[in-house]
């Protein structure tokens, strides 16, 4: 689980299925996870969006959005 914060996302250079979150300004985490694409369109129009979903542990990042049409589904938990 990351604290609350800014974060920078990015995809793997390498592997555009590898999502890199980064924290910023002072927030010392960092996570990497699996994604494939993201049924749907982007909640938000044509802004980036973090879509996150609330289970019994509390929020969880589900999807990451680009814009529009290009949106990630985080793999696994």
């Amino acid at each position: 689980m990351l604290p609350a914060g800014q974060y920078r996302v990015e995809r793997d250079a390498y592997d555009q299925n590898i999502l890199l979150i980064k924290g910023e300004h002072g927030v010392r985490a960092v996570a990497i996870t699996a994604s494939s694409t993201a049924p749907g369109q982007d909640p938000a129009g044509d802004k980036p969006a973090l879509v996150f979903a609330h289970g019994p542990d509390g929020y969880r990042l589900k999807d990451v959005w680009d814009d529009h049409f290009d949106g990630r589904e985080i793999v696994g938990r």
